[in-house]
């Protein structure tokens, strides 16, 4: 009924009788401050899981410091099949079930596909000095999910200050073959098969909840895909409340219905995690 995007706002503001939103320059400006918050607090929201893991990790083995922690990784597209242009990899940690690291992978920019006709002009020339391209990613959709958990053990020492040296998968040996080879470490990440306490219903969760945000039904940019992905992960690691950090960073006002709307979805949410 409503539609995405800037047009889906317009439309909102019209059936409710409210002034006409900006235009598209002050849309993607939202968009980029969204972006930079929703950025801000998953940033924080992994790194306390990451701390998190750490502690459960060395209490388990009843040392003071691990020398690496075991993951699971989990990878979802906003398409299935070959012509998939996003793409969304997590990997969450064994023991706190809560995501480390979230990457986005995107093979299309809506502003190049745009701008094709505008070749060897002026304005193209003037806007490619100074276009950030979304696209991240070369190759087929089905080496996003390996290219993005490559990224994310590659990373994990200057985000976190650990070696992701155990990694959980089921019997597909593309992704850890990809990471063996690419030896993000000075000794080698061993594979273990699928074991029961690694959360894969929390992984289908946090797919749901990407989706839910930047449905697959409908077309939308890398932007907008990555700022479902850090919502999605600060909800799945902290729950609801935490959005209502993003909001303070957009010095949003918060009132009691918004809190206690955070609330209740948490307590639903503890709800059906708990029938599950």
């Amino acid at each position: 009924m409503l539609g995405i995007g800037g047009q889906g706002i317009k439309k909102f503001c019209g059936l409710m009788d409210l002034p006409k939103p900006g235009g598209q320059t002050t849309y993607d400006a939202l968009v980029k401050n969204i972006h930079c918050a929703a950025s801000s607090v998953c940033e924080n929201s992994m790194k306390s899981a990451a701390k998190e893991e750490i502690n459960l990790t060395a209490e388990a083995d009843n040392i003071e410091k691990p020398r690496g922690l075991t993951v699971s990784g989990y990878a979802t597209r906003s398409k299935k099949g070959l012509f998939s242009l996003y793409g969304v990899a997590s990997l969450i940690g064994y023991h706190s079930g809560k995501v480390l690291d979230v990457a986005v992978k995107s093979a299309y920019c809506n502003e190049c596909e745009s701008m094709k006709t505008k070749a060897n002009t002026a304005e193209y020339e003037e806007w490619n000095r100074r276009h950030q391209c979304d696209v991240n990613h070369e190759g087929s959709a089905d080496k996003m999910e390996v290219d993005a958990v490559r990224e994310m053990f590659s990373r994990s020492q200057e985000l976190h200050d650990v070696k992701y040296l155990n990694y959980v998968g089921d019997g597909d040996c593309k992704i850890f073959k990809d990471i063996a080879e690419s030896n993000p470490y000075d000794e080698s990440v061993i594979k273990r098969e699928c074991i029961e306490r690694v959360p894969s219903g929390k992984n289908e969760s946090l797919d749901d909840l990407i989706w839910q945000i930047a449905p697959k039904t409908n077309f939308s940019n890398a932007k907008i895909n990555e700022i479902a992905a850090f919502v999605a992960t600060t909800i799945f690691n902290d729950g609801h409340r935490s959005l209502l950090d993003i909001l303070r960073i957009l010095n949003v006002s918060i009132g009691p219905r918004t809190h206690d709307m955070c609330v209740e979805e948490d307590v639903s949410r503890v709800s059906i995690g708990n029938v599950d």
